[in-house]
């Protein structure tokens, strides 16, 4: 079991991502996947586009209020592997990938 990926506020920091339109019944079956409302819950957030449109009423996943600790829990090599590729996948930044490579994981830690 390793750390999982989270939104956190940051002074003059950005969350990168991808956003997907989708409907009730798919988010249903990714609050089950997530955990939600137990590990992970539907939080709306502003998100700017790469042209720079606003989309006030977006959701995400963050870790449940239940689930938070104020220490870094390293996440396993698997699963931060799978966030990696996806970055890489989706033309996030080099900037997000090289900071996610950098990041220790479960399986690196001694």
């Amino acid at each position: 079991m390793g750390g999982v990926a989270d939104i956190e506020p940051y002074k003059d920091d950005v969350v990168e991502g991808v956003v997907y339109e989708t409907d009730e019944t798919t988010m249903k079956i990714i609050d089950l996947k997530e955990g939600a409302p137990v590990i992970y819950e539907r939080t709306k957030v502003q998100v700017q586009l790469l042209d720079g449109t606003m989309l006030d009423d977006v959701t995400t996943y963050r870790v449940g209020k239940g689930k938070k600790t104020r220490r870094f829990i390293a996440p396993t090599k698997e699963y931060l592997n799978i966030i990696i590729e996806g970055a890489k996948k989706h033309g996030l930044s080099e900037k997000l990938i090289r900071r996610l490579m950098q990041t220790p994981t479960r399986n690196s830690q001694t």
